[in-house]
């Protein structure tokens, strides 16, 4: 930590901080059969980044799920259902993306009776609509995220302790706001991930189609969850 302190500082150090790429390297280190296997115990990435940190004396230590082929869409979907099921949820919220086309996947690994939203932002005047001919939601993008913006500048949010919080935080701080002479209003833009505050943010719109706890979003949606 001393080395990576100085070298934002532009001091100097007994060395040069060294981050070295060595992920998927860990199954070979612990002797695992798989990437499978190891991607799916926190406990062996762990183990082995620092085994090989301090075997090849580096400064860096990765925490990184889901890297080479176990990032496509075979290894996570999949994934995606196992937790859903383990935890017991009944409804999720989707971007619906390019289509149907992961979605349609994951909905197959679904019990039929599992609620399953998807949604998309448009230029709409409504805070958010439905959209009968895609089967989805439609939102205003600029509404919805100001209205959890709010949420948090007026404590009605509460989050874990920065330290605990950080990773995912940032991309809360991430995001700007700049006025657009197109759209003759205020929008928002990012240069570095912003997911975590999207997550939140269609989180509470899921919510609010099971459990009508905010007016404004219940009001706009006169319709039911369909289940699958």
């Amino acid at each position: 930590m001393d080395r990576l302190v100085a070298a934002i500082k532009g001091e100097t150090s007994d060395r040069i901080p060294v981050f070295c790429n060595l992920i998927d390297q860990g199954v070979k280190e612990l002797g695992l059969d798989s990437l499978h296997d190891y991607y799916q115990n926190g406990e062996y990435v762990a183990e082995a980044q620092l085994k090989m940190r301090e075997k090849y004396g580096y400064d860096n230590v990765w925490s990184l799920f889901y890297v080479g082929k176990e990032a496509e869409p075979d290894n996570v979907v999949p994934d995606i259902a196992k937790h859903l099921l383990k935890f017991g949820a009944t409804i999720v919220g989707a971007d619906w993306g390019f289509g149907f086309g992961l979605n349609d996947r994951l909905k197959k690994l679904l019990p039929s009776n599992f609620n399953y939203v998807t949604y998309m932002h448009s230029v709409i005047k409504k805070f958010v609509a439905w959209d009968e001919a895609g089967q989805r939601y439609i939102t205003n993008r600029t509404e919805v995220m100001t209205e959890l913006f709010n949420k948090i500048k007026t404590d009605i949010m509460e989050f874990y302790k920065w330290t605990e919080f950080e990773d995912i935080g940032k991309d809360y701080l991430n995001i700007n706001s700049e006025y657009s002479d197109r759209l003759r209003q205020m929008k928002y833009i990012h240069t570095q991930p912003d997911d975590a505050f999207h997550s939140a943010k269609w989180r509470r719109i899921v919510y609010s189609l099971k459990f009508p706890s905010l007016p404004r979003l219940s009001a706009a949606n006169p319709h039911t969850l369909h289940s699958l």
